[in-house]
């Protein structure tokens, strides 16, 4: 089995790509009386609450317009991921799952500094 992401072959249970880090999606092997069976997209994290609340911290600080396009950037992946997961298009899901993951990060660090900074500026002005 290759990554579909960069083509690099994965070991036997590998759950993400040593190559490039992506998330592997196994094929569900069903037997014809097993119903107990997940969705194949079922797994695959939306992120909607890590979102949110970064986008909602990044008010706080000094600079918001700083970290809020990337919170809710963040948003818009959730939704691209529930409706390629709707459409039965997992792979697409998966993309959107790394997006959104990648701009929560974001948001957060740019979250982060803002609240450092402001933390810096507003410490002398407390004495």
């Amino acid at each position: 089995m290759n990554c579909e992401y960069c083509g690099t072959a994965l070991p036997a249970n590998a759950k993400q790509c040593p190559a490039c880090g992506a998330p592997v999606c196994h094929p569900v092997a069903t037997a014809a009386t097993d119903n107990t069976s997940s969705a194949p997209g079922a797994n695959i994290p939306s992120y909607l609450v890590w979102s949110i609340l970064t986008t909602i911290f990044c008010c706080i600080p000094v600079f918001p317009w700083l970290g809020i396009p990337f919170g809710i950037t963040a948003i818009v992946y959730r939704s691209k991921i529930l409706s390629s997961i709707k459409r039965g298009d997992y792979v697409k899901a998966q993309r959107a799952s790394l997006k959104a993951k990648r701009y929560c990060i974001i948001a957060a660090i740019i979250g982060a500094i803002g609240l450092s900074v402001e933390a810096i500026l507003l410490i002398p002005d407390m004495f």
